[in-house]
């Protein structure tokens, strides 16, 4: 994913909806200048899932709470060398029905659950403007994911570095 500069987005955005399912769906982005070569921009998302019905008038077991909070920061060092810092973070619990198949009648069983999974990251990028046509960067980024039901308990933490080259040729073609 690739996401506009912190410069680009200056200002506040906010976003409210809802409806008879969602009740509460939430936004607000607000992007400022730290410094004279440094930008910022913090955002914060929630969402609301009252849960389906179903034709009996029961409630599905689908309720659903989700929050997600996150930053980028980019700052230039000089007209050639860029940095940008960003990470995000959320937390959620999900009220959800399983179903497993089962050998014998009526083959299918199915019990109510809840998911909490929560996890964050965070991304780190220097990029040097060689000449007009290329520029060489070095990324890395750190991911940990948790999601934790009545039947299995996850976590992850993954990882990566990335050295990139980037030349322009001619008015059309980029290379990577």
């Amino acid at each position: 994913i690739i996401s506009k500069e912190a410069k680009e987005t200056q200002g506040t955005l906010v976003s409210l909806g809802g409806g008879n399912v969602e009740p509460f769906v939430g936004s607000i982005r607000h992007g400022f200048q730290l410094g004279e070569e440094t930008w910022m921009r913090w955002y914060g998302k929630f969402r609301l899932h009252q849960g389906t019905e179903l034709s009996d008038g029961q409630s599905a077991g689908d309720q659903s709470i989700f929050g997600q909070t996150g930053f980028r920061t980019d700052w230039r060092s000089s007209d050639t060398v860029r940095w940008t810092l960003q990470g995000d973070g959320y937390i959620g619990h999900y009220d959800q029905t399983q179903f497993f198949p089962e050998l014998t009648p009526p083959f299918i069983s199915s019990f109510e659950d809840t998911s909490k999974p929560y996890g964050a990251n965070l991304l780190g990028r220097w990029t040097k403007q060689l000449d007009a046509d290329s520029e060489i960067s070095l990324q890395t980024w750190l991911d940990y994911i948790h999601r934790e039901a009545s039947y299995f308990k996850n976590d992850q933490i993954a990882g990566d570095i990335d050295l990139n080259y980037r030349r322009r040729f001619g008015e059309r073609h980029d290379v990577s």
